[in-house]
């Protein structure tokens, strides 16, 4: 379960460039994750695994299930910063080695991390092999819909040329029809302004991904932790309002507010989710 070694996560997520995706996040995510841990059965021997725990903002949320949990993240300070908090054990993941053994944890939680793993696919395999028989899958992450908001922030920063912005929805687009693509696009205007994402996942091909690793899917769920269309600081009424004067505000605030329309239509129908929350558990072995 590699990552690429060049992004420095320590820098990324504990030096204030991308720490308050927990804060922004977090509300949504542990209210799912406690109801999961109320309706869903799981084994009640083995521990919980939090893997890529952070600094262990979930550790009090899956202490809930009575069981044991083991924190476990690539970040040497994110390993001393877990420490400090009521895990069982705070591990430091070294490529190629696993963190526990064979179908010892109960459950495992990983939020937001799968994307950043390039062989995403491996990784699914190994929470497999580490979880017990009917053991949990809790996982969530970034779909690909997302990515084109990425993309159009940067190019209003980059000050792209009309061309070059047609050129690459284009790209984005292709993406919907091609992992290739997808994983391209995704690596070129996502890698660094995402903390080193390598994926934004097809709800469809995630599930698919997670079935053919041994896993049956309990629960799919859209996260709607950013708007789904907004790809500007002026994304709000308020902001825009603030930040432009007339006539330009009018024009703004009219787009605002179409956009906000959009968004609404988008979350009523359950479209253009920014993340999922899914909910796996391990298959019965065919004898």
């Amino acid at each position: 379960m590699e990552t690429k070694s060049e992004f420095d996560y320590n820098s990324a997520y504990f030096d204030g460039k991308l720490s308050d995706w927990t804060a922004m996040s977090i509300g949504a995510i542990s209210g799912k994750l406690l109801n999961t841990l109320k309706t869903q059965p799981f084994p009640r021997d083995g521990v919980v695994l939090d893997f890529g725990c952070g600094s262990g903002a979930y550790q009090s949320y899956l202490g809930q299930s009575s069981l044991d949990v083991v924190g476990a993240d690539i970040s040497p300070e994110a390993v001393r910063q877990a420490s400090r908090m009521p895990y069982k054990t705070v591990l430091l993941i070294n490529p190629g080695t696993p963190p526990l053994p064979d179908q010892s944890a109960a459950i495992v939680f990983s939020t937001e991390v799968i994307e950043h793993i390039e062989d995403a696919a491996a990784a699914i395999r190994e929470f497999n092999r580490m979880l017990r028989q009917d053991g949990l899958l809790i996982l969530t992450t970034t779909l690909y819909f997302s990515s084109i908001n990425v993309y159009l922030s940067t190019a209003i920063q980059q000050k792209h040329s009309g061309f070059q912005v047609i050129r690459e929805t284009m790209r984005y687009l292709a993406g919907f029809f091609s992992r290739r693509q997808q994983e391209s696009f995704v690596r070129k205007w996502c890698y660094v302004p995402l903390g080193g994402h390598f994926h934004g996942f097809k709800s469809s091909s995630l599930k698919s991904m997670i079935r053919q690793a041994g896993f049956q899917v309990m629960e799919a769920a859209p996260l709607y932790i950013f708007p789904p269309v907004g790809f500007s600081r002026y994304s709000t009424l308020e902001s825009a309002k603030t930040a432009f004067r007339f006539p330009v505000n009018l024009v703004m605030m009219t787009a605002v507010l179409a956009i906000s329309a959009l968004n609404s239509c988008l979350k009523i129908l359950k479209l253009g989710a920014n993340n999922i929350y899914l909910v796996a558990r391990k298959a019965h072995a065919v004898a």
